[in-house]
């Protein structure tokens, strides 16, 4: 009787993880989904705004780079 009990809770333990591994992949799933409509919903967005935001997006990577490879000039020198 009790190995029985101890089975049911085991295969019930296994049940509940399987079930929230599950859920876990669905809502992966569901937000790479959403995620991929937001991003082709911001990149048909031509307005003039967004352009210079992109602008902005785009020279503020340079700098970091820019910044990144004197860092590491620095710490080469050394």
């Amino acid at each position: 009787m009790i190995e029985r009990n101890i089975q049911d809770l085991y295969n019930a333990a296994l049940g509940f993880l399987k079930t929230g591994e599950e859920s876990v992949k669905n809502a992966i799933a569901n937000m790479e989904r959403v995620f991929e409509e937001l991003k082709a919903k911001g990149a048909s967005d031509k307005s003039e705004q967004v352009i210079r935001g992109r602008e902005m997006i785009r020279d503020l990577s340079i700098k970091l780079e820019e910044a990144r490879e004197y860092v590491n000039k620095l710490g080469a020198s050394k």
